[in-house]
């Protein structure tokens, strides 16, 4: 599983004003392909399972 380290993320905010709005965007940028990436590995195992 990718573990993606806060350090990393940082980075992203330093290019813009430093407020919630840019650090959630960050965050779910980063969050919303991990669960889409989790979902459809689910569903595979489900579906070799079954």
């Amino acid at each position: 599983m990718l573990i993606v380290d806060p350090s990393q993320i940082k980075p992203i905010n330093s290019y813009g004003p430093k407020n919630l709005d840019l650090s959630a965007v960050d965050l779910a940028c980063v969050l919303i392909p991990m669960l889409i990436l989790a979902i459809v590995v689910l569903r595979k195992a489900i579906k070799d399972d079954l």
